[in-house]
């Protein structure tokens, strides 16, 4: 059903629909699992290792003839059963931890891949070491971005609280799927976030009193950072008991009669700690 049209198919699954993953499992479970392990693997010099998610696959060789070998394979495999490999994104690439000594003498970096929403680098740990460092690949960004920008023009009548609650909602599901020792560009999606969110209440109104503090997003917390809206909020309060004091002293001195006590003391009673 794509809005509200029902479209009947007779052969694939509907694109995005919650069945398609489900046939993906039990179809290559029996085209590509099982005939890498029973054939595949053993007739390899090096280890070798299948990592599957639905349709998408990676394969880690040891040696580098043993992956041309199988990269001649699947193609022939997956067509006995109908199946074709996308070709643009089907690739032979060095990675591992011995990749960086040996590009670094001639200048070259190690290439990175995508997978599930994951750019996988060749990246080292704080001792130096080899480390697998996963970020969230550009894709996966300029996705979430897109939906929530649309979300927020969308909903750009609704309360600024109403907003703030749902946003950090949106970005702390991201933080929970994405949250692998990569905060630069965690915090680089919180503000661009913010940045999407403060246009749209700018254009609410012409005469708009927006401040950047009502625009805390913070997902990594269940309630909303109101403190800085807070004080500044107190301080207008303050001002404007200020401005009503002076007011009424102003009064009472042009008609002769002297001040009440309470109202000449409001300005250390106002700054006394609450």
């Amino acid at each position: 059903m794509v809005e509200g049209v029902v479209t009947r198919t007779e052969e694939g699954s509907p694109q995005g629909g919650p069945i398609s993953p489900i046939l993906s499992n039990i179809y290559l479970h029996y085209v590509l699992d099982l005939w890498f392990e029973k054939k595949m693997r053993p007739a390899c010099q090096g280890e070798a290792y299948l990592t599957r998610f639905a349709d998408d696959f990676v394969v880690n060789f040891q040696y580098q003839r043993d992956a041309h070998e199988f990269q001649k394979n699947p193609t022939d495999r997956f067509g006995k059963f109908g199946l074709e490999l996308a070709e643009e994104k089907t690739r032979v690439m060095r990675f591992g931890r011995f990749v960086r000594g040996d590009l670094a003498k001639t200048g070259g970096k190690p290439d990175t891949f995508d997978f599930l929403g994951f750019q996988h680098v060749c990246g080292t740990d704080r001792g130096g070491k080899f480390a697998l460092v996963r970020i969230p690949c550009s894709k996966s960004r300029r996705k979430f971005l897109a939906k929530s920008k649309e979300w927020v023009k969308e909903h750009r009548h609704w309360k600024r609280q109403d907003q703030q609650k749902q946003l950090t909602r949106m970005l702390r599901g991201f933080y929970q799927y994405f949250g692998l020792n990569c905060k630069p560009k965690l915090d680089g999606v919180r503000r661009e976030v913010q940045r999407q969110w403060v246009r749209t209440l700018r254009r609410r109104s012409q005469r708009h009193r927006l401040y950047w503090s009502i625009s805390n997003v913070n997902p990594s917390s269940n309630y909303l950072m109101r403190r800085r809206y807070s004080m500044r909020r107190r301080w207008f309060v303050r001002h404007a008991i200020r401005r009503k004091a002076r007011l009424a002293v102003r009064s009472f001195s042009s008609r002769g009669v002297p001040a009440p006590t309470v109202l000449r003391s409001s300005r250390l009673m106002l700054n006394a700690p609450p």
